[in-house]
């Protein structure tokens, strides 16, 4: 697996097909697989809090290494204090995942999600995140630029 960033926007139009809606970014990053993404995460961050917006082909990209990266990003690489998540009630999967890399369960918001049912919101903490021993104090050593076209 590599992960790769992307300078123009090719990760960012997959992501948003991948979900069906466009989200808010500020650095977007790709997992690719034999030059193939199989997995897209967004950041957005907003003052010390960074909003994390995902989407896979399927589970095949989620090792610890390449995990530990990507939750590694908005503490290392943009400064933020809280890393946020938002997903859907129904979003068994995704409400399974939070929980199982840390996150606290902060509120449902009713009725906020873009698909009209209610909203988890998750965050994280470096801290939590060192708990639970998924934060990597070195860079990643296959994150590599983007440029081949999707």
């Amino acid at each position: 697996m590599v992960i790769a960033d992307n300078n123009n926007q090719d990760v960012y139009k997959w992501l948003c097909n991948k979900l069906g809606f466009k989200v808010a970014q500020t650095v977007t990053v790709a997992v690719l697989h034999e030059d193939k993404i199989v997995s897209a995460v967004s950041y957005f961050k907003d003052g010390p809090v960074c909003l994390i917006t995902s989407a896979a082909e399927n589970g095949s990209w989620c090792n610890p290494e390449t995990l530990s990266e990507l939750l590694r990003i908005p503490f290392d690489d943009l400064g933020c204090r809280v890393a946020k998540f938002e997903t859907s009630v129904y979003n068994k999967n995704a409400n399974r995942f939070c929980k199982g890399i840390g996150c606290v369960k902060e509120g449902l918001l009713r009725y906020a999600h873009h698909d009209g049912t209610h909203q988890v919101v998750w965050s994280l903490t470096k801290k939590e995140l060192v708990k639970k021993k998924w934060y990597r104090h070195n860079r990643f050593n296959k994150l590599n630029r983007f440029n081949k076209g999707v």
